[in-house]
C-alpha cells in the first residue's frame, strides 16, 4: 500500500538522499550489553524504559539495541494424535535403564521412580529409585503400584529403619528411605544386609532418590502385595527448589510459580545454562507477579493464576527452548529475544504504550485483514495432567468462544491444546481460552516505523491511528518483531528506521468470568486395591407407579434397584441387604449374576415396603475369591406414583350435645379402597389430626361418624382423604364444620 503523493504525516526519505540502504544495528551492537552504553543516553533513562515498552512498571533495565522478536509461545501447538506428554514420560521413566534420563520435577507432582540398582537376596528386594536429578523440597508420600504406603518412623533418617509400612498389604513387609539430595550413602540397614551389592559411596548425592527394602512375604498375599517386581514406584510431593530474582539474596525455596520454574529451567538446565547477563530478569519478575496473582474460581475462593506441575526431561539432541515450550504454554506466556537477551512476557493485558500515526511510505506496508479460515477456531479444549486420575492425561470440557461461530459464518472449528504441565482443570480451561482467542486475532500489519518506535520490542502493545484512506488498519496490535536500522542521509548522518511486524491485540483475549466460563468436571473415585473382588457399580433406585406389582385386585409397592456388574471374572452372585433409614440392616437375599436388564445392569426389587417410608439398600459382589466391599444406595422413599382415587365428598356435619356427626361420601372409583377423617379446631389442614380410619369401604357410599367428648360451643372442622389400591393417599377434601351444643 504505497502512495508517496498522499498528503499524510508519514515519514518520507529526505530529498537528495542516496539509494536506501538499511544497516541493521544487530550487526554492530548485539554482542554485549556494554556495547549499547553510548546510545542509551540518547534514548531515555533505563529506569522508565520498561514502562514505556510494555505499559507495566517492572523495574529498571538496559535497553538492548538490536533485533527483537518472539521466540516461542505465540500460539500453542495444536495437539497431535500421537501419544505423548507427561503420561507417556511417566511410563518411560518407570522403566529400568543403564543411563537414567536427567529430569527436573516441578511443582507438586507424583514423580515416577526409575530403578537404579535393584537386587534380590533370598526373599528380600533391595533397591534405589531415582525421582529427581537434583535436590527437592518435600515432604513426600510413597505409592507402590498406585497404593499409598502409610508408615511409622522417619523415612529421612538413613541411620535407622526409615519409614516402616503400617497399612495392609505392606505392614511388616516394607522399609523405605527418601533422600532429598543431601544423603551421602545408602541407608545403614541396606549396607549391613546387602554389602555385597551396595557400597557406602552409592549414595546418589545431589539427586532425590527412594531406597527400599521389600519383603516378599508368604504365598497367600504375595500376588496382592507385589503384583510386579520391582513394584511401580511413584512419589507425590513438592519438588522444585528455585531461585527468585525478586529476592536475589534468598536461598532457593519451593515454588510452582510458572515464571520462576521457566527461569529455573533456563538457568540451571544440564544442556546450556543461561547466565543472568543474557536474561531479561525484570521481565521474569513481572511474569512471576502475574503467575502468583489470585485467579477466582467458580466454586469460590482463588487459585494461583499460572502454576507448573510436571516433569521436564532433558535430551542432548533437543533445543532447550523447544523443551521448555510446554512450560510456557502452562501460562500462555511468550519468550522474546531483545538484542541477545532472553525475556518472558506474561499472559496479561497491557494498554497500548504508543500510538503510531507516522510510518515510512517508501517501503511497502502490508495489511492482512482475514487470515485463512482454517486458522480461526470457534471452540477449544485442552489436554492436561489430572491428579484425580492418577496423573494421567485428561481433557477439559469444550469451551465455545462467544460469538465466534456466528462471526465465521456458522462453521465450527475445534482446537485442542497440549497443556501437560497444568494439573488443575480450571487453569487449563483458562489457558486454552487464551490460546483460542489469540488464534482469532485476524489482523496483521507490517511496515517501517520511525525513530520514535525505538523503545518498542516484541510483545509491546501499540495502537495504529492512521488517517484515511488507511484508517481501516487502525486498532490495537502487539509487536511480533522489530528490526532497528540506520538509513544514511547524504554525508551528514543517519535516520533511524524500525522494520516491524504487528499482530492484532485485544483485552478480550484475557477476559474470564468463572461463574459463566468455567465448566465443572466430574471425577471418578479410584480404587487401588489389587487381587480382591472388584466393586459392583453405583446403585440406582426407583419407586413409583412403574414399580408397583399388580395381581388382580392386589397392588404391591416396590423399590427397583439396579447397578453395573463387577468387573471381576470370578463373581457368581450379588448379596444385598436393606433397612429403613435409621434402622438395622436386614438380609435381602442373593441376585444371580445373569439377572440383567436391557441395559446390561443387574436388577432386583425390594417389596413388602411401606409407602412414604425411606429405605436404604447395599450390595456386594460375591465370587470364588471372596466378596467385595459394600456399595450403598442413597435413601429412597417408597411411592406408588400419583393417587388413583379422588378424595371423599363432604356431605354434612351436625352438632349435638357434646358431639358432632360428620358424613362423607366415598368416591365412585374402582381404585378406591379406604378413607380417613381428620379434624381440627380451625379451617387449616396443617393443624388437623386423624380421628377416624382408615376405614375400608365400598365406592360411592356415605358414611357417618360421630366425634364425641366435645364442649358446648366448640367448632370443629373436618377433612377426609382416600386411599387407592396401591395405598397412595389422595389430597384432602374440602372442609366441613359444625358446632357442638
Amino acid at each position: 500500500m504505497e502512495n508517496r503523493k498522499t498528503v499524510i504525516p508519514f515519514y518520507r526519505k529526505p530529498k537528495g538522499a542516496g539509494v536506501f540502504k538499511s544497516i541493521l544495528i544487530l550487526a554492530i551492537l548485539i554482542a554485549t550489553p556494554a556495547s549499547a552504553g553510548p546510545i542509551l543516553p540518547l534514548i531515555q533513562a533505563a529506569g522508565t524504559w520498561l514502562t514505556a515498552t510494555f505499559g507495566a512498571t517492572v523495574g529498571a533495565a538496559i535497553a538492548q539495541f538490536g533485533i527483537s522478536f518472539v521466540v516461542s509461545g505465540l500460539i500453542a501447538a495444536v495437539s497431535s494424535k500421537k501419544m505423548g506428554g507427561q503420561q507417556q514420560l511417566i511410563r518411560e521413566l518407570l522403566q529400568p535403564t543403564s543411563l537414567p534420563v536427567q529430569r527436573f520435577v516441578y511443582g507438586k507432582f507424583r514423580a515416577p521412580g526409575t530403578p537404579a540398582p535393584v537386587r534380590v537376596i533370598d526373599d528380600i528386594l533391595y533397591g534405589c529409585f531415582i525421582l529427581n536429578s537434583r535436590e527437592s523440597a518435600g515432604p513426600f508420600t510413597v505409592y507402590f503400584d498406585k497404593r499409598e504406603v502409610e508408615y511409622t518412623g522417619n523415612p529421612y533418617d538413613f541411620s535407622g529403619t526409615g519409614g516402616v509400612a503400617s497399612n495392609e498389604p505392606f505392614v511388616d513387609h516394607c522399609n523405605f528411605w527418601i533422600g532429598k539430595g543431601d544423603q551421602v550413602s545408602p541407608p545403614a540397614l541396606i549396607l549391613s544386609e546387602a554389602s555385597e551389592y551396595f557400597e557406602s559411596t552409592d549414595g546418589w548425592r545431589g539427586l532425590t532418590v527412594l531406597w527400599v527394602r521389600l519383603d516378599v512375604g508368604g504365598n497367600s498375599k504375595r500376588q496382592e502385595r507385589w503384583p510386579a517386581t520391582p513394584p511401580e514406584v511413584m512419589v507425590d510431593g513438592e519438588w522444585s527448589l528455585v531461585r527468585d530474582p525478586r529476592t536475589p539474596l534468598a536461598d532457593p525455596s519451593y515454588s510452582s510459580n510458572q515464571a520462576l520454574c521457566v527461569l529455573d529451567a533456563l538457568r540451571d538446565n544440564p544442556i546450556r545454562q543461561y547466565e543472568d547477563e543474557n536474561l531479561w530478569l525484570e521481565l521474569f519478575e513481572w511474569s512471576a507477579d502475574v503467575a502468583e496473582s489470585d485467579f477466582p474460581v467458580k466454586g469460590g475462593g482463588n487459585i494461583k493464576r499460572f502454576s507448573i506441575n510436571g516433569i521436564l526431561a532433558f535430551s542432548e539432541n533437543a533445543e532447550l527452548e523447544t523443551l521448555i515450550e510446554p512450560m510456557l504454554n502452562a501460562g500462555a506466556s511468550r519468550l522474546i529475544r531483545v538484542g541477545g537477551r532472553l525475556g518472558m512476557v506474561p499472559a496479561t493485558y497491557s494498554a497500548p504504550v504508543m500510538t503510531i500515526t507516522d510510518v515510512f511510505t517508501d517501503t511497502a506496508m502490508n495489511f492482512e485483514k482475514s487470515p485463512p479460515a482454517s486458522t480461526l477456531v470457534t471452540e477449544v479444549t485442552a489436554k492436561y495432567t489430572s491428579p484425580e486420575r492418577m496423573y494421567e492425561t485428561a481433557s477439559t470440557p469444550v469451551y465455545v468462544i462467544p460469538g465466534a461461530q456466528a462471526e465465521d459464518g456458522g462453521k465450527r472449528r475445534l482446537a485442542q491444546y497440549d497443556l501437560d504441565f497444568i494439573s488443575d482443570h480450571r487453569q487449563a480451561q483458562y489457558v486454552a481460552a487464551i490460546f483460542g482467542r489469540r488464534a482469532r486475532m485476524k489482523r496483521s500489519w507490517s511496515g517501517t516505523l520511525p525513530a520514535s518506535a525505538f523503545d518498542l520490542v516484541a510483545c509491546s502493545p501499540v495502537e495504529l491511528d492512521f488517517p484515511a484512506p488507511y484508517h481501516r488498519q487502525n486498532g490495537e496490535y502487539e509487536v511480533l518483531s522489530i528490526h532497528p536500522g540506520l538509513d544514511p542521509i547524504g554525508k551528514r548522518g543517519f535516520a533511524m528506521r524500525n522494520v516491524a511486524e504487528l499482530r492484532e491485540n485485544s483485552e478480550a483475549i484475557y477476559a474470564w468470568n468463572p461463574a459463566t466460563d468455567e465448566q465443572d468436571i466430574a471425577f471418578e473415585a479410584f480404587d487401588p486395591n489389587i487381587g480382591g473382588v472388584k466393586l459392583p457399580g453405583d446403585i440406582t433406585t426407583v419407586s413409583d407407579a412403574s414399580t408397583v406389582l399388580i395381581s388382580g385386585d392386589l397392588s404391591v409397592a416396590r423399590i427397583l434397584f439396579t447397578f453395573a456388574p463387577s468387573l471381576s471374572k470370578s463373581v457368581t452372585a450379588y448379596e444385598w441387604q436393606f433397612k429403613e433409614s435409621g434402622g438395622l440392616w436386614q438380609t435381602g437375599g442373593s441376585i444371580d449374576k445373569e439377572s440383567l436388564n436391557g441395559s446390561g445392569d443387574i436388577f432386583a426389587f425390594l417389596a413388602a415396603v411401606k409407602i412414604g417410608t425411606a429405605y436404604e439398600i447395599r450390595v456386594r459382589a460375591v465370587g470364588t475369591n471372596g466378596a467385595s466391599e459394600w456399595v450403598y444406595s442413597d435413601p429412597v422413599t417408597v411411592s406408588a406414583g400419583s393417587y388413583l382415587a379422588p378424595a371423599p365428598t363432604p356431605i354434612s356435619a351436625v352438632g349435638g350435645s357434646g358431639d358432632i356427626a360428620v358424613t362423607f361420601k366415598t368416591p365412585n372409583d374402582n381404585d378406591f379402597r379406604a378413607f380417613e377423617t381428620w379434624g381440627a379446631n380451625s379451617d387449616d389442614i396443617g393443624l388437623a389430626s386423624l380421628i377416624f380410619g382408615p376405614i375400608y369401604a365400598a365406592p360411592n357410599t356415605s358414611f357417618t361418624q360421630v366425634e364425641s367428648g366435645l364442649t358446648g360451643g366448640q367448632i370443629r372442622f373436618y377433612f377426609a382423604r382416600s386411599f387407592d389400591r396401591n395405598g397412595q393417599a389422595s389430597p384432602f377434601s374440602a372442609s366441613i364444620s359444625a358446632t357442638a351444643s
